[in-house]
């Protein structure tokens, strides 16, 4: 195997003849791209790569792009069809999850959680957007690499109960505890509490 490594960076717009007509709004540092958009509406946005390879093409009509994730791999979009509907692209503008209504949140390069506009949530797998997890009320990095889970069992937020997943949705807890607490040692140990009656 053989691989090459480059330093990409922002170059001056006068010198890419690709970007001439075009206004070039931004360098988006984490994706290493021009964000850029088409004069006389500025509402549609896209992204290109300072040798010209289009990662969001103006065709697809996006007008939200946050590439905030790209660290992860990902970019949540919507376009102007739908502008109240996100969607996931890979870092090639490939596809990943088409816009549907609701917010999406990149939680790590495998997960990412829906919360629809009724307010439901779900954890999919990136990147073909599999169910792992349904009626999620709340997720959060812990500092063991772990992911903590909170699901509604009912109106009484007393009554949540806490799982753990990993970075892939590979389920470490079940979420069946009304609390989950890490000791912060090596022996990989938690301390879990359950409610009974």
């Amino acid at each position: 195997a053989s691989a090459q490594l480059a330093d990409v960076e922002e170059v001056n717009a006068e010198d890419l003849p690709f970007l001439q007509g075009l206004d070039v709004r931004a360098w988006v540092e984490d994706a290493l791209c021009y964000e850029v958009g088409k004069a006389g509406q500025p509402e549609v946005l896209g992204l290109v790569t300072p040798y010209g390879r289009w990662i969001v093409p103006l065709s697809l009509n996006v007008v939200a792009l946050d590439c905030g994730d790209a660290g992860n791999g990902w970019l949540t979009f919507a376009t102007a069809a739908q502008p109240d509907a996100h969607g996931v692209l890979d870092l090639n503008g490939c596809v990943a999850l088409p816009p549907s209504p609701g917010a999406l949140y990149v939680i790590s390069p495998h997960l990412v959680q829906k919360i629809a506009p009724d307010g439901a949530s779900r954890v999919l797998r990136l990147p073909d957007g599999a169910l792992l997890m349904d009626g999620v009320d709340n997720i959060c990095q812990r500092d063991d690499g772990l992911i903590d889970v909170e699901r509604q069992t009912g109106d009484d937020d007393e009554r949540n109960v806490h799982g753990v997943i990993d970075k892939t949705g590979k389920l470490v807890l079940p979420a069946v505890y009304s609390s989950v607490q890490d000791f912060g040692t090596k022996k990989k140990i938690a301390i879990v509490s359950q409610r009974i009656g």
